[in-house]
């Protein structure tokens, strides 16, 4: 059975099945660092020897602080599920008020301070920045037509109204397959010489 922070606990919720479990002892009242894993925009805090695992997800971070989504399990069943505004001291008790209802034998005030800690952490950070910038290719690789055409970029041709743009722009496309443009010969000195041969007449 889940109820939200805002209910009243109900009784009789510490069950057997809660107040018998193994459990390491705490050193002085506290438990030991969770362990955090943040797996896209989910934020998962366990601390393996209370046998406590919560799971936050769709933090959003609003101007009156942070909410998220909060499930908790002990010893692998659900005991909460709530959406929580994590930089709220008055909801944070209220969930330590149910979860005591729970189990007693749990240090749960630190477990939330601590879990909406280091989840408020988590959301701010964000993921690592991506270098959005592309590489500088060859200058070989880099043009289509060296100096006048770049490869797989955006080519902007601008003048006057009937100078002439797209003409050019058809020849530029003509140019870039290789195919000489209509009209142009090879010039003489670029045409291959034959050359004779010793003897030859």
């Amino acid at each position: 059975m889940t109820t939200k922070a805002d209910e009243p606990p109900v009784s009789g919720m510490g069950t057997p099945e809660f107040t018998t479990l193994t459990r390491e002892p705490l050193g002085n009242g506290h438990p030991e660092p969770p362990e955090i894993v943040v797996v896209g925009d989910a934020v998962r805090v366990t601390w393996p020897a209370l046998m406590v695992e919560a799971l936050l997800t769709h933090g959003r971070d609003h101007a009156a602080g942070i909410t998220a989504e909060l499930a908790i399990t002990l010893g692998g069943v659900s005991v909460h599920w709530a959406r929580l505004d994590l930089t709220s001291t008055s909801g944070r008790e209220g969930v330590v008020r149910k979860l005591l209802q729970v189990d007693r034998g749990l240090p749960w005030r630190p477990v939330l301070e601590t879990l909406c800690y280091e989840g408020a952490k988590a959301f701010r950070a964000g993921s690592p920045f991506i270098c959005l910038m592309p590489r500088l290719r060859p200058e070989a690789q880099r043009f289509l037509i060296p100096k006048l055409l770049v490869r797989r970029e955006s080519n902007v041709i601008f003048a006057d109204g009937g100078h002439g743009k797209s003409l050019f722009a058809l020849a530029l496309a003509v140019a870039a397959t290789g195919v000489p443009l209509p009209g142009r010969h090879q010039r003489t000195s670029d045409r291959p010489r034959a050359r004779r041969q010793p003897g030859a007449r």
